[in-house]
């Protein structure tokens, strides 16, 4: 089994026109490099739901429950769906639809790990795409539930 890690020349820095954080590197990286391997774990997809219903039934802003926004859709040998909160850097890389580095996952080890597509250079970010599925989601995100 591989051992979780974090490549020592990544750094999280503050993004204020996005009002959050992204990777960085204070150091070139080439093409085809595991930059991140971190463990995962996992819980049904239907908390998520029931912490919603609740939420807007306490008059909460669903948009308050932050924890749906970093998950990922993690299947297992269970019929129930279940959605995997990523340790260390994972869900901080930011989505571009031009991204330098992409997430696979060891579904058998429960980690997820990124790696770079191509050369980084110093002091640029690192990028993933999250897909079309985390797109569409984003923009009805605040409709999901409605009563």
């Amino acid at each position: 089994m591989s051992k979780p890690f974090i490549l020592n020349c990544l750094e999280i820095k503050d993004i204020p026109q996005i009002n959050g954080w992204g990777v960085f590197t204070y150091e070139t990286i080439p093409a085809d490099t595991i930059i991140e391997l971190s463990p995962v774990f996992t819980y049904p997809q239907k908390l998520i739901t029931i912490a919603m219903y609740m939420a807007q039934g306490d008059g909460m802003d669903i948009n308050d429950i932050v924890l749906d926004q970093y998950g990922m859709s993690w299947p297992d040998d269970t019929d129930e769906a279940k959605t995997a909160v990523m340790l260390g850097y994972m869900s901080i890389y930011n989505h571009s639809g031009n991204n330098n580095s992409e997430f696979f996952r060891d579904f058998k080890n429960r980690l997820m790990g990124v790696k770079t597509l191509r050369d980084i250079n110093v002091g640029e970010q690192l990028t993933v795409n999250y897909g079309p599925y985390w797109i569409e989601n984003k923009k009805d995100r605040i409709n999901i539930i409605d009563f």
